[in-house]
């Protein structure tokens, strides 16, 4: 069993950058040997580490704090961070347990190379206000964008007929109702009652009645037809 960091892959510094950031790295040694750690990085400048070598007993973790200098400008929200970071790591076993930490790894590093495990790390700088961007412009794949939904044509239902045809229909056998009351009662002033009903029922043969009747009932029974579809 190796030993592990926490985080394992990326050592993330918040924005802004213009101030000090600080990151902690978890040393945990879950192994039966104490061990001896050291961390280095590719930008010693830009980094302090505290502690950057020590000895972590077993079974215990060591804390390690990482701080990121400030910049004299904030760098744009898209850079990416190319420092990169190892820790070296090697148990105290035979001689090398006796040895002093300042001894220690130059011993290691010339007569017993072999022992040393390494862990890389890489960096990011973090945005609170990027996360909320993406936050608010990713959707969920499995909901309909409002786009697709606007061109979707519901159907319609028999209650929702649309009532214009209807109310042209009504219109017109009112329309055509009138007429045939104007007319008859045009014919009416023409003649006397007796004349002209004899000759609306000689050349029809229904009497004048009745055809007041029939008018009225068929404008009724068409208004309750619509009426009912309305």
């Amino acid at each position: 069993m190796s030993v592990q960091l926490e985080p394992s892959e990326i050592l993330t510094f918040k924005r802004p950058l213009t101030r000090m950031s600080k990151e902690t790295l978890i040393v945990r040694n879950p192994t039966k040997e104490n061990i001896a750690f050291k961390v280095k990085t590719t930008a010693p400048k830009l980094y302090c580490v505290r502690p950057n070598a020590g000895i972590v007993a077993a079974g215990k973790s060591q804390e390690v704090q990482v701080m990121l200098q400030p910049f004299k400008e904030e760098p744009p929200l898209d850079q990416k961070c190319k420092d990169k970071f190892l820790v070296q790591t090697v148990p105290l076993v035979d001689d090398i347990k006796d040895l002093e930490l300042a001894e220690l790894w130059p011993h290691v590093e010339t007569k017993a190379r072999f022992l040393i495990q390494q862990i890389k790390l890489r960096c990011s700088y973090f945005s609170e206000e990027a996360e909320k961007e993406i936050d608010n412009v990713t959707l969920v794949d499995s909901v309909m964008a409002p786009e697709e939904i606007a061109h979707i044509e519901p159907t319609p239902r028999v209650d929702e007929v649309p009532k214009s045809s209807s109310m042209d229909e009504m219109a017109k056998m009112r329309s055509e109702l009138d007429a045939y009351r104007n007319e008859l009662e045009s014919l009416r002033s023409r003649a006397p009652d007796a004349a002209f009903e004899s000759h609306i029922t000689k050349s029809n043969g229904i009497s004048l009645p009745l055809v007041v009747i029939i008018a009225l009932l068929s404008f009724l029974v068409s208004f309750i037809l619509l009426k009912q579809v309305i």
